[in-house]
């Protein structure tokens, strides 16, 4: 009300009921997708209900992977990823390396990862890296220790770059997520990626990606890429597909194209005498 902004583009559902509240109806971005630990089916129809609905409640509606309703398909592409290239091959760490990257918090569902290096070097020789911080950081550790899993936390790290140009894959273990940077840029840097199963995970990396819902899964999907030809093979195809989908600048041409159409749309109204 303040500042009385020409345009408004909230981000997330929650953001929109600000906007909606304030009196403005905005343009809406949604980027996550999947189920909030500990919600019931219940709640999640709910959830569902109200993001079908919200659609309806903007001007335009835009989701980082297929939504039902008036959502549009609409990819944020990571700022890393115009300064990124395919990753050359020699790169890979020696060792059969996993890495993690995320927040340390339960919808990232970290302790998954620990769990499934543990049962994976049970028969293969391989190590996991864990990149993030958040409040579970130190019960992380905890279990790295109590399970003696191969793995090293790093916390916080600048060099997200350079831990995943050596990976053999980069994994993903979230209940709810869009389409993250850290599995962008992986797959943009042609390394392969183990996911959660996820509706918008599958839409963005197809078959190029191995998908593992549980700690036993993933550890099946770890020794099946300690092959070096099998993670070299994926990974080659997971930058073929990120490359099918993604626009180093997405969505910024889009976006700036609808605003400007709304522009125009208002002042031919104005010019009308509406």
């Amino acid at each position: 009300r303040q500042h009385s902004p020409r345009i408004v583009h909230a981000h997330g559902t929650r953001s929109q009921m600000v906007a909606l509240l304030a009196g403005r109806v905005p343009y809406v971005t949604m980027h996550g997708a999947g189920r909030v630990d500990g919600q019931g089916s219940t709640g999640a129809a709910l959830r569902t209900g109200a993001r079908f609905v919200a659609s309806w409640l903007a001007v335009e509606a835009y989701s980082a992977a297929p939504a039902p309703g008036r959502w549009q398909t609409t990819l944020h592409a990571s700022p890393r990823l115009a300064g990124m290239g395919a990753v050359p091959e020699s790169e890979m760490s020696a060792r059969p390396t996993f890495v993690w990257i995320g927040r340390m918090d339960s919808p990232k569902r970290p302790e998954v990862f620990v769990e499934a290096c543990a049962l994976a070097a049970a028969t293969h020789d391989l190590r996991g890296v864990m990149l993030g911080g958040g409040p579970r950081l130190s019960e992380i550790r905890e279990l790295v220790d109590r399970l003696g899993a191969p793995v090293e936390v790093l916390g916080e790290s600048s060099d997200v770059v350079e831990n995943v140009s050596a990976a053999w894959a980069v994994c993903l273990f979230s209940g709810f997520e869009g389409v993250p940077f850290a599995v962008q840029e992986a797959m943009w840097a042609r390394r392969a990626v183990v996911l959660s199963p996820l509706p918008s995970l599958r839409w963005f990396a197809g078959g190029a990606a191995v998908y593992a819902a549980d700690a036993t899964s993933a550890a099946v999907a770890m020794t099946h890429l300690s092959s070096r030809d099998s993670a070299i093979m994926r990974g080659r195809q997971a930058g073929d597909r990120a490359r099918s989908l993604l626009a180093e600048d997405a969505p910024f041409p889009q976006l700036n194209a609808a605003y400007a159409a709304r522009r125009s749309r208002a002042r031919r109204y104005r010019s009308a005498g509406g």
